[in-house]
């Protein structure tokens, strides 16, 4: 069951309408639609000679959403009308976030009509969102790190000396594999970061679940920015469907390296379930130079 509707405009003003209490905004969700998983378009080719077709692609067109409001006189009709204006502004993206009993999600869209029925004895308005991209997204961005801290030391203490070993308040303990669960209904790209500690040569991330692999020639990474992978350095990776790339934070700029990337790369999309990650180096005690993360979002077809 729906709990919730959240509006965010472009000034990042924010709407809660929740639907067991009106009265706390002046507004009644009426209706809403746009919200389930929404209609793929099949693509197939018919045979000259045979049945049916052959199924070539599917697609997700873009998502509308419709959401019928009602209005109750909190403090008046038209203090309630002119608060829809507000936050849902013809032209401006937004951002929907719905809770329902399970889970809280958000998805972006921009307002392609608010038409009130201002002459109605009951006055209601009818906005339509638009929404490019059709899925839902988690709201919470998931974060896995490759590395873990582990304290040594759970008393404050202070240690001067110049000549005396300095005490060991914590350890890191660097880890090549790690599993991503993942929960969405549709596939999800991911946003690899990898930090260097020092020099390393050709970097290989796996999906050893889907037995993907996604290789860094980092002899053509020195070409392309001028020098080796050194301390400091920063890779960014994106598998994100309409957000791919491939770049290198150095001194404060980022260098495309979408070319080092092996040709046979494969673009790790998440599937529902456990996803098992692992990075690996040529020659393989450089793994030691690196810090590897992985950050992903959390897709559904609908809520």
């Amino acid at each position: 069951m729906i709990e919730s509707i959240t509006v965010m405009n472009h000034l990042n003003d924010v709407l809660e309408l929740t639907l067991r209490n009106p009265y706390q905004t002046g507004i009644v969700v009426k209706s809403i639609t746009g919200l389930g998983p929404g209609k793929a378009s099949i693509n197939t080719s018919a045979f000259s000679m045979d049945d049916g077709t052959l199924f070539n692609s599917a697609r997700l067109e873009q998502r509308n959403i419709v959401i019928t409001l009602g209005f109750l006189p909190v403090p008046t009709i038209e203090d309630v009308r002119l608060l829809t204006y507000k936050h849902f502004p013809i032209k401006k993206p937004i951002t929907l976030f719905v809770r329902t009993d399970n889970r809280l999600a958000m998805i972006d869209g921009y307002v392609e009509s608010n038409e009130p029925d201002i002459f109605s004895k009951q006055e209601s308005t009818t906005i339509s969102i638009v929404c490019p991209k059709p899925h839902f997204t988690s709201v919470d961005q998931n974060i896995v790190n490759f590395s873990t801290v582990f304290p040594a030391f759970e008393f404050p203490m202070e240690n001067s000396s110049l000549t005396v070993p300095k005490i060991e308040l914590s350890t890191m303990q660097l880890i090549f594999e790690k599993n991503l669960p993942y929960s969405g209904d549709q596939e999800a790209g991911v946003l690899i970061t990898i930090n260097a500690m020092g020099a390393s040569g050709n970097i290989t991330i796996h999906n050893t679940t889907t037995l993907e692999s996604m290789t860094i020639n980092t002899t053509k990474l020195a070409s392309v920015s001028g020098g080796p992978l050194a301390s400091g350095d920063t890779i960014y990776i994106s598998t994100v469907r309409g957000d791919k790339f491939a770049r290198l934070l150095r001194g404060g700029s980022y260098k495309n390296i979408l070319n080092c990337l092996d040709k046979n790369t494969d673009w790790f999309q998440l599937t529902t379930g456990d996803n098992m990650f692992s990075y690996t180096t040529t020659p393989s005690g450089d793994a030691n130079n690196l810090r590897f993360r992985v950050d992903y979002q959390v897709l559904y077809s609908g809520v």
